[in-house]
């Protein structure tokens, strides 16, 4: 029974569709925590990227025609949309928007060490 209930499980995972990587950029002076959703989705962690950096995110979960991408660090969070035809366009690249580092900035956040 559970090898069948485990075959199931498998066998759903493998319709999901994927993206093969999503490269996020942060040009700021903040680490940030980046997640994504579809607009019927949950939140789905991708990566930390710290501040001045980029970080490439293997086998990303399509998350339909508009993604939903949050930003945070210090309690602050920003969020941007993209949609789906955008990103495939642009490599599927995302950057931090300069949004973050300014809302960070107006909060009195200093940017990590």
């Amino acid at each position: 029974m559970t090898a069948v209930v485990a075959a199931v499980g498998l066998a759903s995972c493998s319709d999901v569709a994927l993206v093969d990587r999503v490269v996020i950029r942060n040009p700021t002076e903040y680490t940030a925590r980046v997640e994504v959703r579809g607009a019927e989705r949950g939140w789905l962690a991708l990566t930390t990227v710290s501040a001045d950096a980029t970080s490439t995110v293997e086998r990303v979960i399509d998350q339909g025609p508009s993604w939903i991408f949050r930003f945070s660090y210090g309690g602050v969070e920003v969020e941007t949309t993209h949609q789906r035809d955008d990103l495939a366009r642009s490599g599927w690249r995302v950057e931090v928007p300069s949004e973050f580092e300014t809302e960070l900035r107006s909060e009195g956040v200093e940017p990590p060490p």
